[in-house]
């Protein structure tokens, strides 16, 4: 089976809902594991996983040499928020340094979760992993650098690297500051949620879950053989407008605040983007199956349960 289960799985960028998911989905494909983590935090136990805890920011050398050594494969989950700042490099140097480490400890396949933002404007038609990439906002240059790295990674022979472009990613545990997590918490609030502009462009929303089996399912797969590098874009196959989605959101929280329109942000504002996923379903078996009435009422859940919670505290 690949990866080598005698060897640990090294994983950065775990401290999120993405994260948690990411390792529950090892635990089913891979029972018994040793997963080794870098973070600032300890990650909560997850049955069937022997977890190993790394302290430290994820450009510190030490500990980058401390979560490759003796790994059978190094992933990195990127970045999910979309406000990044245009002057800081921080996350670009963490990434160079991640890459760097995996390197230097020989450890044989990379895997870096970007996302579809790297697309840009939609070319009217489904995206393909052979199109072009566009550094249309802050985010997009930090993970089309990211997916660069990852490229040259494979530049030495023996070793294999895999890119995962996932679109519209939610679910429980969501920032509020993300698109779905911000309706959600004002429609359960009973105010208008609002969308940009007139809410007409479209996109794919996957639900967290069904991201992480499609990232879980590229690191179980040894492609060492006949593609060295290898990209995936993983979607859900609906798509909605940001209308839409608002509407269901409305309708899964009962919310009564309406849809309401804000100002576009002029710069990075995509309007239609409709990946094609016929790649990921092909090579790696991937469909996400979770439709988004089912992951926005998974969320409603969620945030209900989070506030019986706290008010059982107060």
């Amino acid at each position: 089976m690949f990866p080598d289960l005698h060897r640990p799985i090294a994983l950065a960028g775990a401290g999120g809902y993405l994260g948690e998911a990411v390792l529950g989905q090892i635990a089913v494909r891979c029972p018994g594991a040793a997963v080794r983590v870098l973070d600032v935090r300890p990650p909560a136990p997850v049955a069937g996983l022997d977890l190993e805890h790394v302290q430290g920011s994820p450009a510190a050398p030490q500990a980058l040499g401390l979560l490759m050594r003796g790994a059978g494969v190094a992933l990195h989950l990127g970045l999910r928020a979309r406000r990044v700042h245009p002057r800081r490099s921080t996350d670009g140097e963490a990434m160079t340094a991640f890459v760097a480490a995996a390197a230097a400890q020989a450890v044989p396949h990379l895997l870096y979760c970007s996302s579809g933002e790297v697309y840009g404007e939609g070319a009217r038609r489904a995206l393909t992993e052979d199109d072009p990439v566009v550094a249309h906002s802050p985010l997009a240059r930090l993970q089309i650098r990211g997916e660069s790295l990852v490229r040259e990674f494979v530049e030495t022979d023996g070793r294999s690297a895999t890119v995962l472009r996932p679109f519209g990613t939610y679910g429980p545990g969501q920032p509020i500051g993300s698109m779905i997590g911000r309706l959600l918490h004002d429609a359960r609030l009973g105010l208008p949620v609002a969308v940009p502009g007139d809410g007409t462009q479209l996109r794919a929303f996957t639900y967290v879950d069904d991201v992480a089996r499609g990232i879980v399912t590229a690191l179980c797969r040894d492609n060492r053989g006949r593609e060295p590098y290898a990209v995936y874009n993983l979607a859900s196959p609906e798509i909605f407008s940001l209308r839409d989605l608002a509407r269901q959101v409305l309708s899964v929280t009962g919310g009564r605040g309406g849809v309401v329109p804000r100002p576009r942000h002029l710069h990075g504002q995509v309007a239609t983007q409709v990946p094609c996923v016929e790649k990921a379903a092909e090579e790696l078996g991937f469909h996400a199956t979770t439709l988004l009435t089912q992951g926005l009422s998974l969320c409603a859940l969620h945030a209900d349960l989070a506030a019986e919670r706290q008010s059982a505290v107060a």
